[in-house]
């Protein structure tokens, strides 16, 4: 029997239950029933739940690594890259060919350095203004008793295994 029609049988005996004027033997035999197959539909999904929680802190773990990984290789490109550059400039070579790929050393276009911006006049500066709700003042409004239209507290439920 599913979870779901295990729940469906327990509520027609909590309705038979309240329906009837005594709790008859044959009512509290199917009631332990149905709360004996529950509790092991339960622990079966709950066991289910712990294995893909545990599937996904596998995968989070695996990524991390992999982003160390490419993190470190990226940073060897990175080192390779500058010192192909600095050893180009200093023999003075400005393209090497080859059958696989050319190499070349290529003036890119200019960037801008804002290496002070203390120095750089007051013309050149813009103002940015960004308007954001202020969840802590609503927080704390809503926890004196004021009304705050749009916003309220919400409770909601979890499944904690352990």
């Amino acid at each position: 029997m599913r979870l779901y029609e295990i729940s469906n049988e327990f509520q027609k005996i909590v309705d038979l239950i309240e329906n009837c004027d005594e709790m008859t033997p044959e009512l509290i035999e199917q009631l332990n029933a149905v709360s004996e197959d529950a509790s092991a539909k339960v622990i079966n999904v709950g066991s289910v739940i712990k294995n893909l929680q545990a599937d996904v802190e596998s995968m989070e773990n695996y990524i991390q690594q992999m982003i160390y990984r490419q993190k470190k290789i990226e940073n060897k490109v990175g080192s390779l890259t500058d010192y192909l550059r600095y050893n180009m400039d200093l023999l003075k070579l400005k393209k090497v060919e080859s059958p696989e790929f050319d190499v070349q050393i290529r003036e890119n276009q200019y960037s801008l350095d804002l290496f002070d911006q203390a120095l750089i006049p007051k013309e050149y500066f813009i103002s940015k203004e960004t308007i954001s709700v202020s969840r802590e003042n609503i927080i704390k409004d809503l926890k004196v008793g004021c009304d705050v239209p749009g916003a309220r507290f919400v409770t909601t439920k979890s499944v904690l295994i352990k």
